[in-house]
């Protein structure tokens, strides 16, 4: 309970934080997966938070909520943020 708690505690400061921001809506990109490019969807928790926060899910588009998206569109598509949640080390020295 404690933990539920503590989250929806951090999910609230969050959107009081952005709540009445204006400008251009950011487009985020959440990748579980580096290498296949395993994503959020609609329908995701990742997914839908990321809209509840106002920004665009790159991946809302997609089928499933768990998508693999394909190199061509990741690198067609703008991006501003990349949320990456895998286990895998990112970068050059990521060996």
């Amino acid at each position: 309970l404690k933990l539920t708690n503590d989250l929806e505690a951090r999910r609230q400061a969050v959107l009081e934080r952005i709540s009445g921001k204006e400008g251009r809506t950011p487009n985020v990109l959440f990748l579980y997966d580096m290498e296949n490019l395993y994503s959020a969807g609609k329908g995701s928790w990742p997914g839908d938070f990321i809209e509840m926060l106002g920004a665009n899910n790159l991946a809302s588009q997609a089928p499933s909520a768990w998508p693999q998206l394909s190199r061509e569109y990741v690198l067609a598509t703008p991006i501003d943020v990349i949320v990456y949640a895998g286990s895998k080390p990112m970068g050059r020295n990521a060996n």
